[in-house]
């Protein structure tokens, strides 16, 4: 398996979204249709208030960090159980920095380099629960056996997206944290997903 630093650089080696606007958002229960958010680069003192005005100080909570322009991209954390204070310290140090690049994003955010890498999923951003992702492969179980244009087939919201489609690779620690990388095309108002574009980029992460 490869090392968590060598699957981010295949993940962004081709992004295109580089010098994009930025979004903070925060969310909670999984419920990004309904994140809070605002435009980055923002103060400190406005990131750890976007985070406390989500939920409660022991509730599930994420904050993603996105590049919103022609490719878009994002990154974020989870903060779990006894973590509150923590969290919101990195997420005041990810606004005060201010990053241009998701590796260094994403370090911010999870509280060190992303290690123990889980799975690796497809689905549509900002409306993940409500579409529904596809698991393309997990640690352990390895890549799923049937060919993702079969899957995309019998998940017809999915391939063809009223929302962008992203390829998210998920990591265990030092939080639950997670990097995303559009993959779909926009066609008037649809993104449409090529299975064969996703399928190659898989193949080059996981094997």
């Amino acid at each position: 398996m490869r090392s968590a630093a060598d699957l981010l650089d295949i993940l962004v080696a081709d992004w295109a979204g580089a010098g994009a606007p930025k979004r903070l958002q925060a969310a909670a229960d999984g419920r990004w249709e309904q994140a809070r958010m605002c435009d980055a680069p923002v103060a400190p003192a406005l990131a750890r208030a976007l985070v406390a005005d989500s939920a409660a100080p022991d509730a599930d909570v994420a904050v993603e960090f996105e590049w919103v322009g022609t490719q878009l991209a994002f990154v974020g954390a989870r903060r779990g159980p006894g973590d509150a204070t923590a969290f919101a310290d990195d997420v005041a140090r990810l606004a005060a920095a201010d990053p241009a690049d998701p590796e260094r994003a994403l370090a911010l955010l999870a509280g060190g380099p992303p290690r123990a890498p889980e799975h690796l999923e497809l689905g549509a951003a900002n409306a993940w629960r409500s579409v529904g992702p596809l698991r393309l492969w997990s640690a352990g179980a390895g890549r799923e056996p049937a060919p993702l244009a079969e899957r995309l087939r019998e998940h017809p919201r999915l391939a063809r997206c009223s929302a962008p489609v992203a390829l998210v690779l998920s990591f265990g620690a030092p939080r639950e944290c997670w990097v995303g990388l559009e993959l779909s095309a926009r066609v008037g108002a649809e993104h449409i997903v090529e299975a064969a574009r996703v399928e190659a980029l898989v193949g080059r992460l996981v094997g």
